[in-house]
């Protein structure tokens, strides 16, 4: 099997807490360890999903954040 990186790209705008962390951990449970976690934050005023990616983040160095930003 080969040891290529991976990326893995998933989106949230407004998801409940529950679903999120499921989602999550889902792709982080995977038997391929070799991923980059690249998390969109479609919706910067939401604190709350803010707040749940940032702590994913801190303990998983594959996650990287992404936040778009709102329209003017």
């Amino acid at each position: 099997m080969s040891n290529k990186l991976v990326s893995v790209i998933m989106s949230t705008f407004n998801e409940n807490e529950a679903e999120l962390r499921n989602a999550i951990e889902s792709i982080l449970n995977q038997t391929y360890r070799n991923i980059e976690f690249l998390i969109v934050l479609d919706n910067p005023e939401n604190n709350g999903i803010f707040n749940i990616l940032n702590e994913y983040r801190e303990k998983d160095k594959r996650i990287k954040l992404i936040i778009s930003l709102a329209p003017k």
